[in-house]
């Protein structure tokens, strides 16, 4: 039986592979991780002409393009290095033959599609890396961690940047920042 549900979203970034390593750090026997990749949605513009009645274009998108096998294969080698990242951090005492690990590749924006899968596979946790945008770029660009908060229907952990200490260290390591001004 499964005991929590949890779902990472990854897309190959340090602050995804980062949000991988916490969520390894809370899986216990008998729990179900899913780790999804969102692909870009590619969407057909068209020229249709003149809008009626102005001197303007009319643009319109009506066609949406399935994933190309660039972004498959990209999202093939996202989740192989999250699921090896995952199963690297995994806690003492906890066999990944236990661990019910599943990869999921979706296509459309981040924010919605995971919205979409912490529904449909009922989880727990969401767990997201977090690129730390500053408040103009949040509102303008959007934040998938800040959507999630006030969407989602579960908890949602925000895991945060881990930056380069003044000795140059290796951030993949997981050394912590010690003077933000610094990095």
């Amino acid at each position: 039986m499964v005991q929590m549900k949890y779902l990472v979203g990854v897309d190959g970034s340090r602050f995804s592979m980062h949000a991988v390593k916490e969520a390894a750090r809370l899986l216990h026997s008998g729990d179900a991780i899913w780790l999804a990749y969102v692909s870009p949605l590619h969407v057909s513009v068209e020229y249709v002409g003149p809008y009626p009645g102005t001197d303007g274009m009319f643009l319109t998108h009506d066609k949406v393009s399935p994933p190309t096998e660039e972004d498959r294969d990209r999202a093939k080698s996202v989740l192989a290095k999250a699921r090896d990242v995952l199963l690297d951090n995994l806690q003492s005492g906890v066999d990944s033959k236990d661990i019910a690990i599943d990869l999921i590749m979706k296509q459309g924006h981040a924010k919605e599609a995971l919205e979409e899968l912490s529904i449909e596979f009922n989880v727990d946790t969401i767990v997201v890396g977090s690129r730390g945008l500053g408040a103009v770029k949040r509102m303008v660009i959007g934040s998938v961690s800040d959507y999630l908060v006030h969407h989602a229907p579960c908890h949602v952990f925000i895991v945060r940047d881990v930056h380069v200490v003044h000795d140059g260290s290796d951030p993949e390591s997981g050394a912590r920042i010690i003077d933000k001004k610094a990095s």
